[in-house]
């Protein structure tokens, strides 16, 4: 997919919603458009730009939050999303790259730049606003994520890929999940995914050799 919404927190108040997307690196979203609607189908309102925040294992990483100016509400407890609301990403063609909706929601907007376009249920958030729902795979699929990990993606590693982890070094295939790795200790191709794992930090790059991660899930093999 040339662009999704990798994460998004649509609970409680504006200064604590936000929504993340990922674009392939060097993508200029300038004219890019998250655009919000209502549960009838109804165009509500095309939301400010997210702004860069890193580029991660070749995707750049943009966020639309409170410190993005004409975001935040000054606090309204509803905020801008609602529980019945949903989210549709345009590039700068006027493709429509990806609709989402959450709560069970599934909607078909009526006017507005992703007329035509039916969403995708993500699920359902938990209820507090340090929670969100990430997509791990390319918007396919989303899972709550129970404290929010806003401003960075997932790194995919081929199998083979060493992690020292605290019983020693482990082959990316074989961690689990919930295991506490250390440090990458070599990467390989081919670029298959069988485990996802997060730059522990925010202000880490993304997938290189060296940096602190975390195992999160195991995946079957998938071709990036």
């Amino acid at each position: 997919m040339p662009g999704y919404i990798s994460e998004i927190d649509y609970y409680g108040r504006s200064d604590a919603e936000f929504a993340e997307i990922a674009v392939p690196e060097g993508t200029d979203i300038s004219n890019y458009q998250l655009a919000q609607y209502a549960d009838d189908g109804t165009y509500l309102w095309t939301l400010p730009k997210p702004t860069y925040r890193g580029t991660m294992d070749g995707q750049d990483v943009c966020v639309l939050d409170s410190s993005v100016a004409g975001f935040d509400d000054g606090g309204d407890t509803t905020g801008f999303f609602r529980p019945d609301s949903g989210l549709a990403l345009i590039d700068d063609s006027g493709t429509v790259l990806q609709s989402i909706s959450w709560n069970g929601n599934i909607i078909t907007a009526t006017d507005g730049p992703a007329s035509g376009t039916t969403s995708k249920n993500i699920g359902q958030q938990s209820y507090n606003e340090s929670s969100s729902m990430q997509s791990d795979d390319g918007g396919s699929t989303y899972y709550v994520q129970s404290s929010s990990n806003k401003n960075s993606i997932p790194a995919c590693f081929g199998p083979g890929t060493l992690v020292r982890c605290e019983n020693g070094v482990v082959a990316i295939e074989n961690l689990k999940p919930g295991d506490k790795a250390g440090r990458c200790i070599t990467r390989c191709n081919p670029w298959c995914c069988y485990g996802t794992i997060r730059p522990i930090s925010a202000n880490q790059t993304g997938a290189r050799s060296g940096y602190d991660v975390q195992a999160l899930d195991r995946k079957g093999p998938r071709a990036t």
